[in-house]
């Protein structure tokens, strides 16, 4: 059975590349407009990852995190942030150990596909001293 992942992106481009880049892989992808959707997809069927947009309209994904993060059932998924940020603002270094990676929208393809690779085998972790390097566990 293949793996499944959750793409959380309120751009349709992006929405488009997780589909393309990891079914190709060989992922089974559900995709959702916003952290209203993704919480929806949530309760259908629980995913072993999640990709999920920072800044998006209705929730955003740092509240859609939190909301993950305190629902027992989906608390233990892996979770990816993904922003066109270089690092997460300031005011979200707290939510940082919640998370387990911080990735820019300009990796995609085979940076991607590791990415998701490390996160799926429990290779990411979330040291408390590391907050970002892009596309490196923090």
């Amino acid at each position: 059975m293949a793996q499944r992942v959750l793409a959380v992106d309120d751009e349709i481009v992006m929405r488009e590349v997780y589909e393309y880049v990891l079914a190709d892989a060989g992922y089974e992808v559900t995709v959702a407009r916003d952290g209203r959707e993704a919480l929806v997809a949530l309760g259908r069927e629980v995913p072993d990852l999640i990709l999920l947009d920072v800044k998006m309209p209705n929730l955003s994904g740092w509240e859609t995190l939190e909301v993950i993060r305190t629902t027992s059932e989906w608390r233990g998924i892996p979770v990816v942030m993904v922003s066109a940020l270089p690092e997460p603002p300031g005011d979200e270094v707290d939510a940082s150990r919640r998370y387990d990676c911080y990735l820019t929208k300009k990796k995609t393809g085979n940076d991607l596909l590791v990415l998701v690779d490390q996160a799926l085998n429990g290779a990411l972790s979330t040291p408390a001293d590391r907050r970002s390097d892009n596309a490196e566990p923090v």
